[in-house]
């Protein structure tokens, strides 16, 4: 029998720990990483037990009060259930049914379940698909990412290669960042950004810093020189065996130099040799997949990058209590 414990303060190093060995967690579920903007989000998170009382899922998620909607989750960028190695199909149908219980009785009644794209697995992790289609569930969300394979990667276009050879003739540096450098690399995103999309990162650089702070390892910048002069940049997540581009800017001096076509070829190369698998560049729609930034995803296929989906599922807590009983 599956048994549910909500998620406490006191069960953080529980949490933490199943992270580690989960089987297709990353850094984005541990605690600190999920509390960083908790003023936000109303925490739901859930636990989940075995008959033997072994720790066999987690479930990180959100409330949404008003709207009687739970979020697996409303502040990451991909959510679900968090599995071990060993966790079967069976309980994973348990762990839903469990969760619907719960949250019926608080007057919720619908689950937005955004699953971990498959590039982040340690190893398969589908079951949850197979028992929201069984449950009525609905594909409200598909957004396209870009990501190469490491082990096996395209050539880059014609186009792509031809401003690398011409970056690589011009004087210009890769340098890893340290804070200062981020914070300037920030405000080279923040200008870009405004200028050509009206926007802001969804991040504040006082976030970065800090998840910087936390994750070292994990929040990595790269950012391209021209003497003393920045000219482009990124900021990457490195989760486990992927690394998922999070931020690009280039300024204008640097789309000339082809400083980003210089920055990915170096920085593709690198993480080949280290034995990572997937290199993921993130999407390139907006409005849950209904809009494709083309010339974004031609630049990002230009790398050799293809389609990788980071999809969103409604389903009704009732359904998952009727089809999954």
């Amino acid at each position: 029998m599956m048994q549910l414990i909500p998620y406490t303060t006191e069960r953080k190093t529980m949490w933490d720990c199943f992270i580690k060995q989960s089987r297709n967690a990353t850094f984005l579920f541990y605690r600190d990483y999920m509390e960083y903007h908790q003023s936000r989000f109303e925490d739901g998170s859930l636990l989940f037990l075995n008959e033997r009382g072994a720790c066999c899922g987690l479930l990180p998620c959100n409330l949404l009060p008003h709207e009687a909607t739970i979020v697996s989750h409303g502040g990451l960028t991909y959510g679900g259930l968090l599995l071990t190695k060993k966790t079967s199909a069976e309980e994973v149908r348990e762990m839903l049914k469990a969760t619907a219980d719960y949250y019926i009785a608080k007057g919720y009644k619908q689950l937005i379940y955004k699953p971990i794209p498959y590039i982040y697995h340690r190893y398969a992790t589908q079951e949850e698909l197979y028992w929201l289609f069984r449950a009525k569930g609905q594909l409200i969300s598909r957004a396209l990412s870009s990501t190469i394979s490491l082990t096996d990667p395209l050539a880059f276009s014609e186009l792509r290669r031809r401003k690398v050879k011409k970056a690589k003739k011009n004087t210009l540096a890769i340098r890893r960042g340290d804070e200062q450098m981020l914070v300037d690399f920030w405000n080279l995103l923040t200008a870009t950004l405004k200028s050509y999309h009206q926007v802001a990162p969804v991040h504040s650089i006082d976030e970065i810093l800090y998840l910087k702070r936390l994750f070292p390892k994990e929040v990595s910048a790269f950012c391209i020189y021209e003497g003393e002069q920045l000219v482009a940049g990124t900021l990457l997540f490195i989760t486990g065996h992927t690394v998922h581009v999070q931020y690009i800017a280039a300024s204008e001096r640097g789309r000339m130099e082809g400083a980003l076509d210089f920055l990915f070829d170096q920085l593709i190369e690198k993480y080949r040799n280290e034995g990572k698998i997937y290199f993921d560049f993130g999407i390139s729609t907006e409005q849950q997949g209904a809009i494709l930034n083309q010339g974004l995803l031609f630049q990002k296929e230009g790398f050799g990058g293809r389609g990788v989906c980071y999809d969103a599922y409604s389903v009704e807590l009732k359904n998952l209590c009727t089809y999954l009983s």
